[in-house]
């Protein structure tokens, strides 16, 4: 079984923001493989489907503490299906890759990804496998001037971005099954 977790905030307000491309994956995930429709669970203060993938049982998990409480749904749900980190799949935004690229990464630190930081917190580990989602602005800052990070990830992306973000959230989602299936190794030589 594995858990995958996409990550971003509640509210219909915010759903098109670059912080939520990881939820935004998770349901180009669920919509590409005909899987159930997400439902609240209290019990793990999440949007879920809990399901079959290809005959491998997953919980797709759309934590809805807001960003920076992630790791509380995260452990929930692993606790509740007594599993390690071997069996997470986070899938999250990434401001320092440019829009339109994918990178796995496995074992790291947050990287200044607060959501991240909160798994790592609450579960006490950080070997597990990451879905990093590139948001990177088209004309980034010039040099030397530091980026307003916090109200960039809440803005919504461009007509122009979302052509680039939809085939981007395919191969996220895609990234999902080849580490499912063919193990992170194979995903990052694929991906990376």
């Amino acid at each position: 079984m594995f858990i995958i977790a996409g990550l971003g905030n509640p509210g219909q307000n915010l759903e098109n923001t670059r912080h939520n491309v990881g939820f935004r994956t998770l349901d180009v995930l669920a919509s590409r493989n005909a899987l159930a429709v997400f439902s609240s669970s209290k019990k793990y203060q999440s949007m879920t489907v809990e399901t079959l993938l290809d005959q491998e049982k997953v919980l797709l998990l759309k934590p809805q503490t807001f960003m920076n409480a992630s790791g509380l749904a995260v452990k929930a749900a692993m606790k509740n299906f007594k599993l390690g980190p071997e069996n997470l799949i986070i899938v999250h935004d990434d401001a320092d890759l440019p829009l339109g690229s994918v990178k796995i990464s496995k074992n790291h630190g947050p990287g200044g990804h607060k959501g991240v930081a909160s798994i790592i917190q609450e579960i006490k580990n950080q070997n597990f496998t990451r879905i990093r989602v590139g948001i990177a602005p088209a004309n980034p800052p010039a040099e030397g001037v530091k980026p307003d990070l916090k109200n960039f990830v809440l803005k919504n992306f461009t007509k122009e971005e979302e052509a680039v973000l939809a085939k981007t959230l395919i191969g996220a989602a895609d990234a999902v099954k080849t580490i499912m299936f063919e193990g992170t190794d194979a995903a990052m030589n694929k991906y990376n």
